[in-house]
């Protein structure tokens, strides 16, 4: 942490860029502070109106702000890890270390951190962490775990109890998430993955709660979209929805590619830069697609299978699933003037490297059991 710390300190007295000068400089908050609450992203909002009251209106003070949000958040990922993984083996302790130390200092978080415009996803990333550490910390207990495992009876009221009062705080996290940026909307839905992914216990979740997500998430997405649609004009990326959707699974995989391959994070990332597709049916885009489609039902059902046959491939399909659901509101599906965005990546990140993680578990565990078949075959020869 104290090495992220001093790396972005680099970029601590930058000035106003992009961005900045609309979100910020140029709203009535700025010159009302009590008029935050009326605006776009309000939690967003107060966080600057703070920053007003101890710098005024200096960039200083705002990239020291930016600053300590990454720095909590990196507590977070790893106190997030440590609480859904367990980990006893020293390889475990290892994996999690390096997750979090990449997502500390990986240089797609520049964006994130040293534009002021970023903090937008070091305050929704901020609460929705918070939000999956209180869920864990409620329903990762072994009375949950005995009661999942044995289908029992007598500790099903606690265990309703203690499932109510984890999902209530969700939502109260989705909320504030949400507020700080739209993305925060899919907290209850990777909460959701992740009771399922340690338990199994999706029937434990009560109609009434089911009800009550319901009705939230349509508020709240209402409210989302209501906020955010004078900047949805863009229109389809190739002119029709099929080559739309290509390219945004396309761009998906750029993500991707970005992540392990930063190299070229210099290059100019407009519109122009990113050579869309533009004709339907496209092989490239076919592919992107099914891609994304294959992983994604594969992931889900191996969250929803009763064991994991091959160690490493529930930590995959977790780790897919986080990726997706975190980045699907930003993936431009809903046609936006930002169409691609290095920032995106803050959260959805920490998936990709927890899938990373799954696929080295499974080809080491066929490696293993390839070599143990050959020495085998070997000795009765």
């Amino acid at each position: 942490m104290a090495f992220a710390a001093w790396l972005f300190w680099h970029g601590i007295n930058g000035e106003f860029l992009f961005d900045d000068w609309q979100v910020l400089l140029q709203t009535d908050f700025v010159r009302n502070h009590s008029a935050w609450f009326a605006g776009y992203r309000p939690i967003r909002n107060l966080s600057y109106v703070v920053d007003l009251q101890f710098g005024k209106l200096t960039p200083f003070t705002f990239h020291v702000s930016n600053l300590i949000y990454h720095l909590i958040n990196i507590v977070l990922v790893f106190s997030v890890l440590n609480l859904l993984l367990r980990p006893v083996l020293t390889v475990e302790k290892i994996w999690i270390t390096g997750i979090t130390a990449v997502f500390a200092i990986h240089p797609v978080q520049v964006e994130s951190v040293v534009y002021i415009s970023g903090r937008r996803d070091l305050l929704f990333t901020l609460f929705y962490l918070l939000g999956i550490i209180i869920f864990l910390a409620i329903i990762h207990n072994p009375d949950i775990a005995a009661a999942a495992a044995a289908d029992v009876h007598r500790t099903e009221f606690h265990i309703k109890q203690r499932l109510n009062l984890a999902w209530m705080f969700v939502l109260i996290f989705t909320v504030l998430s949400t507020l700080s940026k739209e993305a925060g909307i899919t907290l209850p839905v990777f909460c959701f993955i992740l009771q399922q992914y340690l338990y199994g216990s999706w029937k434990k979740i009560s109609l009434k709660i089911i009800i009550v997500l319901f009705l939230f998430l349509t508020l709240l997405g209402f409210y989302c979209l209501s906020m955010a649609m004078p900047s949805l004009s863009a229109g389809y990326m190739g002119g029709s929805f099929l080559t739309h959707i290509e390219n945004c699974s396309c761009l998906l995989f750029k993500y991707i590619g970005i992540l392990f391959n930063p190299v070229h994070l210099a290059a100019d990332y407009s519109d122009f830069s990113l050579q869309f597709i533009l004709n339907p049916l496209s092989l490239k885009g076919i592919i992107a697609l099914s891609g994304i489609v294959f992983l994604t039902i594969f992931s889900l059902k191996v969250i929803f299978a009763t064991e994991d046959v091959i160690p490493g491939c529930s930590l995959f399909a977790l780790g897919w699933l986080w990726f997706v659901i975190t980045i699907l509101p930003m993936s431009n599906i809903v046609p936006h003037v930002e169409r691609f965005a290095l920032h995106y990546l803050y959260l959805p990140m920490i998936g990709i490297l927890l899938a990373f993680w799954g696929v080295i578990s499974i080809v080491s565990c066929i490696a293993g059991r390839t070599f143990e078949k050959k020495s085998f075959l070997h000795i009765l020869s």
